[in-house]
């Protein structure tokens, strides 16, 4: 603009100078999330027991439709033979499903989207910061695959939980 003020206006640099149109480009996060996927925001906080490879699967989805909140309830380590049906990457062998997998998911969204529960659902000797975390949450998922967890969700919280809760398995036949 300097340099435009001291060429006095001359008309034909003016024309000259190219103009460029740039593409504004909105950062990936929740918000947009879920404007890409037609869907509303959703803020609630929702837990997900289980992050092997149907939970680690079933979390991306919700991280890139930007639904809800999640704490991610697993003790599991990520081993070589996971890799064949877990989200995670190689660079994740050795390290706890739960914690690496939240990292990567507010990673993605750069927000705090999830937070990593690295307990033991049936042995934890935290059963009361897990009862604290159950009652907190709109729904209760459970993924992992364990009918000794499903079964200790219907039993032993019934009373103190009012969330929803749901067991969800695959298996080959």
């Amino acid at each position: 603009l300097v340099y435009l003020l001291n060429k006095s206006f001359d008309l034909d640099y003016i024309n000259s100078i190219s103009i460029e149109v740039f593409s504004i480009m909105n950062d990936f996060d929740k918000l947009t999330a879920s404007i890409f996927n037609n869907s509303i925001v959703n803020d609630d906080l929702y837990t997900m027991i289980g992050v092997g490879a149907l939970g680690s699967q079933v979390i991306n989805l919700f991280a890139r439709t930007g639904f809800g909140r999640w704490n991610l309830i697993d003790y599991d380590i990520l081993f070589p033979h996971n890799l064949a049906r877990h989200y995670l990457s190689r660079e994740h062998v050795g390290s706890y499903k739960a914690i690496s997998l939240a990292k990567e998911m507010n990673d993605l969204l750069n927000s705090e989207f999830a937070k990593p529960v690295n307990y033991n659902f049936l042995t934890s000797q935290k059963i009361e910061q897990i009862s604290n975390i159950l009652k907190g949450s709109k729904y209760i998922i459970d993924i992992s695959t364990s009918v000794g967890v499903a079964r200790s969700l219907a039993r032993d919280f019934d009373e103190e939980i009012k969330a929803p809760r749901i067991s969800a398995f695959l298996n080959p036949s």
